[in-house]
């Protein structure tokens, strides 16, 4: 689920978004996509072996 985003930010802050899982297990996040474009959905890929822990969260910003 997409917990936060933090977007149009100023130094020294970053565009950011947070995911977060509600699930009880660890999901393999490896492949997903994230974009702010709605002319190019595939963005950013998230790096291979990415994974996401029983109630956690992971943050991406926009160095990403």
């Amino acid at each position: 689920m997409v917990n936060e985003v933090l977007a149009h930010t100023d130094l020294p802050l970053k565009d950011s978004i947070e995911l977060y899982n509600t699930t009880a297990g660890t999901i393999d996040i490896s492949g997903w996509f994230i974009s702010d474009a709605t002319s190019n959905y595939k963005k950013f890929e998230i790096p291979t072996t990415t994974t996401l822990s029983a109630a956690g969260f992971i943050v991406f910003d926009e160095d990403d």
